[in-house]
């Protein structure tokens, strides 16, 4: 447990490492609203009910049983609000159960439609946060690579999203499932270009990961999607 451990108000962060990485900024948030945030993730495994294959190649069985084992787990919460989010899987998802099949972003949209059904009812309010924008190469290395002008480590905003239609397919179901749809482009990139420093702060760990400091700077910007989900709820 974290956030405000002796709270009521209980607040699930559930997802892979991209959801890990928006917790430092979701437990500052946690503790100015006096929520207790419960985290459960898992690296590697997306929140749509799919199966993945694990960096290595090989299919990773256990994404699915953790997923059913973390949605009973949210049943039994019954949270005031559960924020989900995690990377695009759109080279890599199959069914996690039936034939297979080589049409990965249709089989990643169906799957996470799945889940947005079956956790929407359990949690008070549900919030999606999609997938922030992935450079080119590891920011730590390319800035100090480019001390001088790190310009060279920045992406075209057209370019930094792998997935695109998966994402905007993320964005559309969840609003067709009454689940708040956050897309956080604009705390990441300007119009024409996503940076790899902003206020003095690296945003990437590596080349997709957002580092604590940075997760920390956008808390305000998460309170302000997030908390009137939760006064609302308790309303």
């Amino acid at each position: 447990m974290f956030g405000d451990t002796r709270s009521h108000t209980t607040v699930v962060l559930f997802g892979d490492s991209h959801a890990a990485a928006w917790f430092a900024g979701l437990n500052v948030v946690s503790h100015q609203q006096h929520w207790r945030l419960v985290f459960l993730g898992k690296e590697g495994c997306p929140v749509a009910d799919v199966l993945v294959k694990r960096l290595d190649g090989v299919w990773y069985h256990s994404c699915v049983i953790w997923r059913h084992n973390v949605e009973r787990k949210i049943r039994r919460l019954h949270p005031n609000l559960l924020v989900l989010t995690s990377s695009d899987y759109g080279s890599s998802a199959e069914p996690d159960s039936g034939p297979h099949t080589s049409q990965h972003q249709k089989v990643l949209l169906t799957g996470i439609a799945r889940t947005f059904r079956t956790l929407r009812h359990p949690a008070a309010h549900v919030a999606f946060i999609a997938n922030t924008p992935t450079l080119n190469q590891p920011a730590y290395q390319c800035v100090a690579d480019h001390a001088a002008d790190v310009y060279p480590c920045t992406v075209a905003l057209t370019q930094a999203f792998k997935w695109p239609a998966v994402r905007q397919g993320d964005l559309r179901l969840a609003a067709a499932n009454d689940i708040t749809a956050v897309d956080p482009t604009p705390w990441f990139c300007t119009a024409t270009r996503c940076p790899v420093i902003a206020n003095n702060i690296l945003i990437y760990r590596d080349s997709q990961h957002i580092t604590p400091e940075w997760a920390q700077f956008l808390a305000p910007m998460l309170a302000d999607e997030l908390v009137p989900l939760v006064s609302g709820a308790a309303a």
